[in-house]
């Protein structure tokens, strides 16, 4: 039976390690509570991912889609001056 890691272990630093977005996650089996083998600590590896994966999810987008800019309020506009939305 073939295994799943969602996440890449770094054999030279004895670590999983995730990149997502631009963004570089690492987690230790240490600090999962498992031996330090791949081997050993992949299943707790791939659970902490996954509740990062949903805490990263349940954040605020960086991009401003979620604004509301249609209200009338005074605000900085694209080009940095000082205004009323429309």
């Amino acid at each position: 039976m073939s295994r799943l890691y969602k996440m890449t272990w770094e054999k030279s630093k004895q670590r999983w390690r995730k990149m997502y977005q631009g963004r570089i996650y690492t987690v230790s089996p240490r600090s999962l509570g498992c031996p330090p083998t791949k081997d050993e600590s992949y299943q707790a590896a791939n659970g902490w991912w996954e509740a990062k994966l949903t805490e990263i999810k349940g954040q605020p987008s960086t991009r401003f889609d979620h604004l509301d800019v249609g209200n009338g309020q005074r605000g900085y506009n694209f080009f940095g001056q000082l205004g009323t939305t429309p």
